[in-house]
């Protein structure tokens, strides 16, 4: 249960937090149907895994902290299911969640569609945009003029509660029962799911990291040549990004939408035009690139001054 529970707790976290991700790719229309239903369904998809392995691990510690009340041969029939709904009433009999009417509406929602909307196109069916009207279900009270940012808003909050809630009583088990099935690797994204430092809306947290990245892209546009990798780097010109629109390839940058096609697509032809006029000095150029962000080469300005010297 240490060795393998524990990484589960991991997983489940990374899952719900790509879930966020994909919920901030696309537009969530309240009464249309024009929607990019693929992160949708992926971000459904995540949640619904990523809770469900929370569940399960917390209802095999509940066994083996009180074996003597429960049936094995039911716990592992509710531990084979995918149903998020049964799983919470096992639990709350016991832990008493407090979950209150948006988290039990988003377990239905996930539990319906992990159970019937996952392979419903691959059969005649009247439920083309599952995946959309389950969610305007769940933000049907919120108003038309503020729907993508409010249903994204409670959606990242409830699965925030759900998932505290959840890996709460994770934790408490583990005292309990004197293991470390808790415990979560400093580096990996499952702390802003988990972790209580964090506040419970996932998309505001989400948000938050854009803000904090267009802070850093605002310091080097101000700083820029300040900075000493401009110095190592003087003789690479920019490539020509001014012809493009700079609002959408930031905003590309920051939300990775469509993890940076435009930007991709961009640069690779760039490179070609490079390569065919001077191989030579796009190689110089990939080097330096290279090193951009790289944790392993530091540049100081004493250094850079001796390198000048010699």
């Amino acid at each position: 249960m240490n060795y393998s529970l524990v990484k589960e707790v991991e997983i489940a976290g990374v899952q719900i937090w790509k879930a966020i991700e994909d919920i901030n790719r696309v537009y969530i229309p309240k009464n249309d149907n024009w929607v990019i239903v693929d992160y949708l369904f992926i971000s459904l998809y995540e949640v619904a895994q990523g809770i469900e392995r929370l569940f399960k691990i917390l209802i095999e510690l509940m066994f083996y902290a009180h074996r003597s009340i429960y049936n094995r041969k039911k716990v592992d029939e509710l531990l084979l299911s995918h149903n998020h709904v049964a799983m919470y009433e096992f639990v709350n009999q016991k832990e008493k969640l407090s979950f209150g009417k948006n988290e039990r509406k988003l377990l239905e929602c996930i539990s319906k569609f992990y159970n019937e909307g996952r392979y419903n196109r691959f059969v005649y069916s009247e439920h083309t945009l599952m995946e959309l009207k389950l969610l305007q279900k769940f933000g049907s009270d919120i108003k038309e003029e503020e729907f993508d940012d409010k249903i994204k808003h409670r959606y990242g909050k409830t699965i925030g509660h759900i998932s505290h809630t959840l890996y709460d009583v994770i934790r408490k088990l583990s005292y309990e029962l004197n293991i470390y099935v808790y415990e979560l690797n400093n580096q990996s994204v499952a702390n802003f799911v988990l972790s209580n430092y964090y506040k419970d809306d996932l998309y505001g947290i989400l948000k938050e990291i854009e803000n904090s990245k267009k802070e850093l892209l605002w310091y080097i546009l101000k700083k820029g040549k300040d900075l000493t990798i401009t110095q190592v780097g003087e003789n690479i010109e920019a490539l020509p990004f001014d012809y493009m629109n700079l609002q959408m390839v930031l905003e590309e940058l920051i939300c990775n939408k469509n993890s940076g096609e435009i930007i991709y697509n961009f640069v690779s032809n760039e490179y070609d035009e490079q390569v065919a006029e001077d191989k030579d000095k796009w190689k110089e150029r990939l080097e330096f690139i290279e090193i951009i962000g790289n944790t392993n080469v530091c540049f100081e300005e004493d250094d850079w001054g001796d390198e000048e010297e010699n």
